[in-house]
């Protein structure tokens, strides 16, 4: 988790990205990725119109075992974006 990243990377965080670096999202809604049907519906209902999103670019499912000290600096390093995560719409 350093903050060297190499040129591509230079995406950011995503709590940095939402709320501009302050403390509040900049945006009013955040729906979480893995309920885009929850999404879907919300637009269908309020633009009147059905359709469907397609969920894409999805990692594959894997096991995945970290040690308690490496899932605690895990968390503490992206603690922002867990908490946009967890209190997305969809949680």
């Amino acid at each position: 988790m350093s903050d060297a990243h190499p040129t591509y990377a230079e995406v950011g965080q995503q709590s940095i990205f939402i709320t501009g670096g302050t403390e509040k999202p900049l945006v009013t809604q955040l729906w979480r990725y893995d309920a885009i049907s929850d999404l879907t519906l919300f637009l269908n209902l309020h633009l009147g119109i059905k359709f469907e999103l397609e969920q894409v670019n999805v990692s594959p499912k894997r096991e995945l075992e970290l040690s308690d000290q490496n899932h605690a600096a895990l968390k503490a390093h992206f603690a922002k974006d867990f908490d946009l995560y967890e209190n997305a719409i969809g949680g």
